[in-house]
């Protein structure tokens, strides 16, 4: 059978967008408008949650919701003496949480001390308030030694005092889980076990939250 060319029509579309800015033109469509997100089911509509910048979306019931993915390292090397704890770095060992939020939260940390008679202390430290917080620590102390511990404590060390690597760098994971009640920076802090003697967390130490 012949071929036969598709007939495309000239007319000129006016109002792609659905606006009355959408403007005219063979390409026009308002800079402003809006395609409606539907549900795959069926032709329910889906509405808008909360989405701050920076978040991925995901559909909870009827809306596309913002939630929290964040990772980041440590840019410089820190080196405390004293026992008693502070923030490794707030913004780059630490995350900002949403009011009511469940939130998994991880921190790995390449660490050395003085001796091996100096322990690296760690623990996270909220600045908003908890419904329920758990973290564990998962760490080296050698290159074939390891030592494990569990808290519910907003800003209590975990690790052991007197056991360090000396001058060889070994790896140390802090995670866990939270629900906020209210927003706030949640940091990785650390502490020399013994005072007068350097815990040095390394360059390249890293971290991840993700939102629940």
């Amino acid at each position: 059978m012949p071929l036969v060319n598709p007939i495309i029509s000239k007319v000129v579309p006016v109002k792609v967008g659905g606006s009355a800015s959408a403007g005219v033109g063979r390409l026009a469509s308002a800079v402003d408008h809006v395609h409606p997100l539907v549900e795959t089911s069926g032709p329910t509509e889906l509405g808008t949650g909360p989405i701050p910048d920076l978040d991925f979306l995901r559909r909870s019931g009827p809306l596309i919701e913002g939630r929290t993915l964040a990772t980041a390292r440590l840019m410089a090397t820190q080196n405390s003496s004293v026992v008693t704890l502070a923030d490794v770095h707030a913004t780059q060992m630490g995350f900002n949480l949403k009011d009511d939020s469940g939130n998994m939260f991880m921190f790995v940390v390449a660490y050395r001390t003085a001796a091996a008679t100096t322990g690296l202390r760690l623990a996270v430290n909220y600045t908003g308030t908890f419904s329920l917080l758990r973290y564990g620590l998962l760490g080296a102390t050698s290159a074939t030694a390891f030592q494990s511990g569990n808290i519910a404590a907003n800003d209590t060390p975990l690790g052991a005092a007197g056991v360090g690597p000396g001058a060889a760098d070994v790896t140390a994971v802090i995670l866990g889980f939270c629900r906020t009640i209210t927003g706030g920076n949640l940091a990785l802090r650390y502490a020399s076990g013994v005072a007068g003697s350097a815990v040095t967390i390394q360059i390249g130490s890293c971290c991840f939250m993700i939102q629940q």
